[in-house]
C-alpha cells in the first residue's frame, strides 16, 4: 500500500462538483455559513489512486479531515497481520472528525477504488467550532451517528456467520461498471474487511461461483445474481427471526 504523495493536489476546490456534493450529499451545509466559508476559502483536491493510504501517520503529522468526492475508502484497524474494516467512506461522507477532535490509536484509511476527496483545514475547524456551540452541536450528532455506524458493522462481523458477512461486504462494496457490477477486491481484501482469515474467505467466495451468485476478473468480483447474493446475506437474520416466532 502507497502513501499519497504531497504533489498530487489539484487546486479546484471551488468547483461546481465539489460544491454539489457538498451541498447535496455531506452533513457540512448544517453548519453556519462563516464556517463553511472557511474551511472552503482553505481546502484542496487530492487525487488518490486505489490501494493508496489517505491518512498514514506519524509522529508530530497532523490529522486528515476530508470530504470524499468520487470513489470508495475504507477506514481499518491493523494488529499484525490482521485487519478489520471499521467504516465504509463514500461520497458525501467526511473522514477524520474524531481524529481532528482527539487524535486516537492507529486508525488508518485507503481507498479501495480511484478517488477523489477535498482534504479541509484541521486547524480552521477546531478553532471555529470552540467558539461556536451551534456548529459543536452539529459536530457532536454526527459522531453519535458515525459510532452507531460503526457498532452496528463491528457487530455484524463478530456474530454473523462468515457466509453472511461476505455476502453483505460484496453487496456494499458493488460498484457498477459499463454493463457489469463489480467489487474491486481480493479474497484477501475481504478477509481483512469482515476480521476473518483469507483460506475461510476464499472457499465461500468458491461455493458462491459454484451457485452463479459471482465471477472472478483478476482484481475484481463481478456480481452476477445480486438478488442472490442478499438472499445469501439475511439468511442469518431471517433464521434468527423465525427462532424468535
Amino acid at each position: 500500500m502507497a502513501v499519497i504523495a504531497s504533489n498530487r493536489y489539484v487546486p479546484e476546490a471551488h468547483s461546481r462538483h465539489v460544491m454539489e456534493v457538498w451541498s447535496s450529499s455531506s452533513f457540512l451545509p448544517r453548519l453556519s455559513a462563516r464556517m463553511q466559508e472557511a474551511l472552503l476559502d482553505r481546502a484542496t483536491v487530492r487525487q488518490i489512486d486505489a490501494g493508496d493510504l489517505v491518512n498514514e501517520r506519524h509522529a508530530g503529522a497532523a490529522p486528515h479531515l476530508v470530504l470524499v468526492l468520487d470513489g470508495l475508502l475504507r477506514t481499518f484497524r491493523q494488529a499484525m497481520t490482521r485487519q478489520v474494516t471499521v467504516r465504509y467512506v463514500a461520497p458525501g461522507d467526511v473522514q477524520g472528525l474524531a481524529e481532528t477532535i482527539r487524535p486516537s490509536g492507529p486508525m488508518r484509511s485507503q481507498a479501495l477504488t480511484d478517488a477523489k476527496i477535498l482534504v479541509l483545514d484541521h486547524l480552521t475547524f477546531r478553532s471555529l467550532m470552540q467558539r461556536d456551540s451551534s456548529d459543536a452541536w452539529i459536530v457532536a450528532e454526527e459522531l453519535v451517528a458515525l459510532n452507531h455506524q460503526a457498532v452496528e458493522l463491528l457487530s455484524e462481523n463478530v456474530f454473523l456467520p462468515v457466509r453472511q458477512r461476505v455476502a453483505r461486504h460484496l453487496l456494499e462494496l458493488a460498484l457498477r461498471q459499463e454493463d457489469r457490477i463489480v467489487v474491486p477486491a481480493t479474497a484477501a481484501d475481504v478477509a481483512h474487511a469482515i476480521g476473518s482469515v483469507r483460506e475461510v474467505v476464499a472457499r465461500v467466495l468458491q461455493s458462491f461461483k459454484q451457485d452463479g451468485l459471482l465471477a472472478g476478473t483478476g482484481q475484481n468480483f463481478v456480481l452476477c445474481d445480486l438478488a442472490g447474493l442478499h438472499t445469501a446475506a439475511m439468511e442469518a437474520v431471517d433464521k434468527s427471526h423465525a427462532r424468535r416466532h
